[in-house]
């Protein structure tokens, strides 16, 4: 297994994906023939302003993405919230998703993409951008947070390392 970078200058631009908005910068770190495992892709993304990924649904297939910084307005089955840097939101088989970037600043995410066993992974693209959307409360979303601050050293390796 080879470590891989998300290195800015190796992205590449890609306009209108799951006919979202404008145009992401879009990074693969890893694909199938990486993993033995059902791990399909990690991706790495960076959403320019009012930029996104537009509302599609995968068969056989469960994603979460990771917000790095920023925010950015995630869709989860028809509920639409703004979701901050540092959180990862799970979407299952057949959930319907999107994610666009309603701010000034660029937002970076990482989505890990894994395959139902015996699955053929497909995806269906539902023509919207979701911009201007009405927004809900996150906590109608299946959002985790990565608070850096819940870490207990101590217990890891018995306080060992």
């Amino acid at each position: 297994m080879r470590i891989a970078n998300a290195n800015r200058n190796e992205m590449e631009e890609l306009s209108g994906v799951h006919a979202g908005a404008g145009a992401i910068l879009f990074g693969r770190l890893w694909d199938r023939s990486d993993f033995e495992s059902p791990f399909a892709f990690c991706h790495t993304a960076i959403l320019p302003p009012h930029s996104g990924i537009g509302y599609h649904r995968h068969d056989d297939a469960e994603e979460i993405f990771i917000t790095i910084d920023n925010a950015a307005q995630f869709t989860h089955n028809g509920r639409t919230a703004i979701v901050e840097g540092g959180a990862a939101v799970p979407v299952r088989s057949g959930e319907i998703h999107a994610i666009y970037n309603h701010t000034e600043q660029e937002t970076r995410w990482f989505n890990v993409h894994c395959v139902v066993p015996g699955g053929d992974p497909k995806s269906t693209d539902l023509d919207d951008d979701r911009v201007g959307v009405e927004l809900e409360s996150t906590d109608r979303l299946p959002v985790g947070r990565l608070d850096r601050t819940a870490l207990k050293y101590g217990q890891r390796h018995g306080g060992k390392g």
